[in-house]
């Protein structure tokens, strides 16, 4: 059902999450640490569960734009990305 984006390669997850039983409720961050796999990436995305709502895509301080598609964020980072180059985003 998530194939993944193989222009990517995720290196790290890290999750902040919140819970309330009444009611029930998630909310939460998450960084993700990944590399380009490919030259002059201008775009990529992560797969999410269409039940989960995203606010806000940030990297080093600055709002990335964002798509959310039924499965997936797609993510426009601040510039294209060269083959290997890192980007952290919460």
């Amino acid at each position: 059902a998530y194939p993944g984006d193989n222009t990517i390669d995720v290196t790290y997850y890290g999750l902040d999450l919140r819970l309330t039983h009444t009611p029930n409720y998630l909310r939460g961050a998450a960084t993700v640490r990944l590399r380009s796999t490919t030259a002059n990436l201008s775009q990529f995305y992560l797969d999410l569960n269409p039940q989960h709502t995203v606010d806000s895509v940030v990297s080093g301080g600055r709002r990335l734009a964002f798509v959310r598609g039924s499965n997936r964020v797609t993510i426009t980072p601040p510039q294209s990305l060269s083959n290997g180059q890192a980007l952290t985003l919460t």
